[in-house]
């Protein structure tokens, strides 16, 4: 019995530390339990508040989505414009590339055009200057006429006058003549009706006077080219009896151009310039002693009285404009205080007219 009752006591221990093993490990669980519980109500609040966080995201999301859907949709039409936009400049391209060409051809023709513009142009110049240069030289030549005919109708008068006079002292003229005829030779006469009042005055002796009477020595040298003979002009006109010295009067005057070659009748208006394209031996009307008398003027006088000459010189000599620019300048350079040498600015280099400057 005792032993059973060992045997008992020993498998109430047994079960007794097994209650307090199973109670030990009841508590255990209830604290773990407790524990997974609270992790567990942790882990649903972590949880709840990823889920907010992922639905606040997806919310975004969607939001970005919506977005982005609409601008793909933006990009899409741009795409469309700008494809569209590429089309028309393709086409534009392709236009501008066949206006350039044209443009290249109408620049080569209008190239062409300029050249033969300019070239018409510089002709056209050419022209106007030497019209302008003609019209100057005919406006001259005009004046000069009018002078001349104004000349000759106070010699006309004056003459008149003169041989009123001459009239009375016919008897000592007659006297005079004979005189004379008997010094230098036979006596050359012209009558009032076969002489004009400008023949009077101008015409001079060539065949009864020899060449170191009727001229100067310095005439074969200074004016070769204008020599006064009048061997055709002799017979028509008449010769004036010469008994005096050539040396130059005050009051030399020009040869009228009616005398050798005279106007058509009924020209009261402005010469033609075909007038003028004569012969050089028509041309060479100038009066020695008046070209002497006007040269050494020139060359004796002053700068300021040279100037009222210089125009005078230049119709005498034929000079061009050029050379009467060049001595005006000249001469006002000499007037002036600080001379310096004036140069043509057309001619320049080889060819170059430079009158000095005065030292």
């Amino acid at each position: 019995m005792r032993s059973e009752l060992d045997g008992l006591r020993q498998t109430v221990t047994e079960k007794e530390t097994l209650a307090n093993r199973a109670a030990d490990n009841l508590d255990a669980a209830n604290k773990t339990i407790a524990d997974f519980r609270s992790q567990m109500a942790e882990l649903e609040a972590k949880c709840k508040t990823e889920v907010e966080g992922l639905n606040i995201e997806v919310a975004s999301l969607k939001a970005d989505i919506a977005k982005l859907s609409t601008e793909r949709e933006t990009t899409n039409q741009q795409l469309k414009e700008a494809q569209a936009a590429l089309a028309e400049a393709t086409t534009s391209l392709e236009q501008s590339r066949k206006l350039e060409e044209e443009l290249h051809l109408k620049i080569t023709e209008l190239e062409k055009q300029n050249e033969l513009h300019v070239q018409n142009s510089v002709e056209l110049q050419t022209l106007k200057e030497t019209i302008e240069s003609l019209n100057e030289i005919i406006n001259e030549r005009n004046k000069t006429i009018r002078l001349q005919k104004q000349k000759l109708t106070e010699f006309k008068r004056a003459l008149g006058q003169g041989l009123q006079g001459a009239k009375s002292m016919a008897s000592s003229s007659t006297t005079l003549a004979d005189e004379e005829s008997q010094s230098t030779g036979p006596p050359l006469h012209l009558s009032a009706s076969t002489s004009t009042p400008v023949q009077q005055q101008f015409v001079r002796p060539v065949t009864s006077v020899p060449p170191s009477a009727s001229r100067p020595p310095e005439h074969s040298t200074f004016v070769h080219s204008t020599p006064i003979t009048t061997t055709s002009s002799s017979s028509s006109l008449g010769l004036v009896d010469q008994s005096k010295d050539t040396t130059p009067s005050p009051n030399c005057g020009i040869l009228p151009v009616e005398s050798l070659c005279p106007l058509e009748k009924g020209t009261d208006g402005p010469v033609s310039p075909s007038y003028y394209h004569r012969p050089m031996a028509d041309f060479e009307l100038v009066n020695f002693d008046y070209l002497r008398h006007v040269i050494v003027k020139f060359l004796l006088s002053r700068e300021s009285e040279a100037l009222q000459l210089v125009r005078a010189v230049s119709a005498l000599l034929r000079l061009s404009k050029e050379d009467e620019f060049l001595i005006r300048q000249t001469l006002e350079a000499r007037r002036s205080w600080f001379t310096t040498p004036m140069v043509s600015p057309k001619r320049t280099g080889q060819f170059a007219k430079v009158i000095s400057p005065p030292h």
